[in-house]
């Protein structure tokens, strides 16, 4: 989650502290060495004062500094974006892009003298801008977003490694953007590596202790794509046990949303694997998509399932 502050406040509150303990600048620096212009700085809110220097303070002026420190956080819009921003890479649509890069772009000017991470804005600029090419490039060649995406992991930790990948923490928008790298690597055709990704995500995402409803759309969406891509893979059990993991994870939310999508991953998988459940599973999809009055989705399920694997499904 993105933190901000508003330091300028802050720092007049311990210029306030300091003047009624008693104490001038001169008096700060010969009792604990601190230097002048820093604190001068502190108290006119131009520097991120370090955590070592406000326990220095604080227990100089008697008076814990980061108390003072914490009720000068502010909500955050950035975090109010995340919604948003799951919903573009679930459904992209160009003016909710332009929307979102709009309010961004309001809200850094806006904060532009917070204590706020410039790198975590930069990263969401980036996803923003990856996201709108990933969905909009026809170019069968988009490697070029992978080398745009990866700098971002970089710009709060000089040691990531893309190659060890697995053995980083992210940050909630470091997910997103792992997240995307995996969808790019299904473009390039590189499917193991696309999956290990997306499986790697979905464990992390399932261990948000506190999910929206976009969050949780993200992570159905996760399984549907990994499902997909063991059915590439002709790995067809486990195209099997991610759609009945997505089908028991959107009844365990209580929600409908691409819930007809799994039930088809796990009747194509069910049809391979030689199980006749498999034509069961596939009237629960039919009957699902006509109780969401789906007429299109029907038509095309049906389509697919005749034209690419010649299954006739009787209804």
């Amino acid at each position: 989650m993105f933190s901000c502050y508003d330091f300028k406040e802050f720092g007049q509150k311990v210029k306030k502290i300091r003047l009624s303990a008693g104490f001038t600048q001169k008096d700060v620096r010969n009792l604990i060495g601190l230097n002048e212009d820093t604190l001068r700085k502190i108290e006119n809110g131009f520097v991120i004062p370090k955590y070592e220097t406000l326990e220095l303070l604080s227990s100089l002026y008697k008076k814990d500094l980061l108390i003072v420190l914490s009720k000068e956080r502010k909500q955050n819009e950035l975090y109010n974006l995340y919604n948003d921003l799951d919903d573009l890479i679930i459904n992209f649509n160009q003016g909710t892009f332009e929307q979102l890069s709009l309010k961004l772009q309001l809200i850094h000017q806006q904060h532009a003298t917070d204590l706020i991470s410039q790198h975590e804005i930069t990263q969401l600029k980036i996803l923003l801008e990856a996201i709108n090419d990933y969905f909009t490039d026809s170019q069968s060649d988009i490697s070029y977003l992978i080398d745009k995406l990866l700098p971002t992991f970089s710009l709060v930790n000089n040691e990531y490694d893309f190659a060890k990948y697995s053995q980083f923490k992210y940050s909630i928008i470091e997910i997103r953007i792992l997240i995307l790298i995996g969808l790019v690597y299904v473009k390039l055709e590189n499917i193991i590596k696309s999956n290990d990704i997306l499986i790697f995500c979905l464990d992390y995402l399932l261990q948000v202790s506190t999910l929206t409803i976009e969050m949780s759309k993200l992570i159905i969406k996760i399984y549907y794509n990994i499902s997909y891509n063991f059915h590439r893979l002709d790995n067809h059990q486990k195209a099997l046990d991610y759609a009945i993991l997505g089908i028991e994870y959107t009844k365990n939310i209580q929600t409908t949303y691409s819930l007809p999508y799994l039930l088809a991953r796990k009747a194509f998988a069910q049809y391979f694997l030689n199980i006749e459940e498999y034509q069961n599973t596939f009237l629960q999809t039919v009957k699902l998509l006509e109780v969401m009055d789906d007429r299109e989705s029907i038509d095309m399920f049906k389509d697919v399932a005749l034209n690419r694997y010649g299954i006739k499904i009787d209804i």
